[in-house]
């Protein structure tokens, strides 16, 4: 991963200036040196020994992911401030066919870095829904009846994959 040009964003749910510098501070899912996935018991995660700063290698991927770890906590955001880091990742996360990885294009910083705010991005009552669906599909039982709505996953997958700095305010 060294030597890239590339852009990598992280969205938080406040604003924090134009320029931030972003420091090591989560527990994530632990994976080793590789970015493979390290598990507890069965399906279930170990949490990382050291803090991480997660990230994405798409816009689409920081705001699912923030609106995912909110959800996840019960708490409703309102908007994603996002931010672009153009430091190269410590590991890179994407490839993992499990839970919501491949979508996000999660990446991780094991080490400060800095990022610069290029915009904002509210989410809506329909986003929401969208988002809803896409984790029902995303964590249903093959074996049960599904009551997910595969047009609207599909319209939102692309959604989430294509999104850009236009879709910023």
């Amino acid at each position: 991963m060294k030597g890239s040009n590339k852009s990598y964003y992280r969205a938080l749910s406040k604003f924090k200036g134009n320029n931030v510098v972003f420091k090591p501070k989560g527990y994530h899912e632990a994976t080793d040196e590789d970015g493979n996935p390290i598990m507890h018991t069965g399906d279930v995660w170990a949490r990382s020994e050291k803090p991480e700063i997660a990230a994405s290698k798409i816009i689409g991927g920081a705001i699912l992911g923030l609106w995912s770890m909110g959800n996840n906590v019960g708490k409703l955001i309102d908007n994603a401030y996002v931010y672009e880091i153009k430091e190269s990742p410590q590991k890179d996360l994407s490839h993992i066919r499990r839970d919501d990885f491949e979508w996000l294009k999660e990446v991780r910083y094991t080490k400060p870095v800095k990022g610069k705010f290029v915009g904002k991005f509210s989410y809506s009552e329909q986003f929401d829904k969208s988002a809803m669906n896409f984790y029902d599909r995303l964590n249903e039982d093959p074996w049960d009846d599904s009551d997910v709505d595969i047009e609207d996953w599909d319209k939102f997958e692309k959604f989430i994959l294509s999104m850009g700095k236009n879709d910023l305010k």
